[in-house]
């Protein structure tokens, strides 16, 4: 089945919109991970840490996927004014489906009481153990930057089949 010019310009320009719309979806959030970069440092002291597993069902007879959370309590001075904070990036507790990353970070907090803390300078209330773009963030970058790229290719692809179409038909005119 092959697509008229006309369709697979709208096919591409749509990939294009779906992909600028999903990075604009979260934009603030991806905008905000970014801004910890800057976030200054300190060390903080461990009060609690509890680290627990999910498991969901997969769908239609998939093999179920394992979670990995991770609930912390944590205290840090700025100023010698002390904080109480728990986020282990800007969502919130740790969640990974990664059991490497999980039980390293378990370990590290097992054997040490203090560890590096990210707060923001205006705002030194807000903390984060892991600064930086998240996981579920990195993968709607990356597959919307693939959906904008393939819409791209296809609107490149009939822009040129539309011109060599106009050209034969010419051609043919003038014969």
């Amino acid at each position: 089945m092959e697509v008229g010019p006309k369709k697979g310009l709208l096919i591409g320009a749509t990939l294009v919109v779906a992909g600028i719309l999903i990075t604009a979806w979260k934009a603030n959030r991806i905008l905000d991970e970014i801004s910890t970069y800057r976030w200054n440092q300190t060390i903080a002291e461990m009060q609690s840490a509890d680290f627990f597993t999910e498991v969901r069902s997969g769908s239609g007879g998939s093999k179920a996927n394992i979670i990995y959370f991770g609930d912390f309590t944590y205290s840090y001075k700025v100023q010698d004014i002390e904080y109480v904070g728990s986020s282990y990036d800007l969502k919130g507790g740790m969640r990974t489906g990664s059991e490497g990353e999980a039980r390293k970070l378990e370990d590290y907090l097992v054997s040490t009481k203090s560890f590096p803390l990210y707060y923001e300078p205006v705002n030194p209330s807000k903390s984060v153990m892991k600064k930086g773009i998240s996981e579920d963030s990195s993968v709607r970058i990356a597959f919307s930057t693939f959906l904008m790229l393939i819409g791209v290719v296809v609107v490149r692809y009939q822009l040129k089949r539309t011109t060599e179409q106009a050209g034969a038909g010419d051609a043919d005119e003038a014969v």
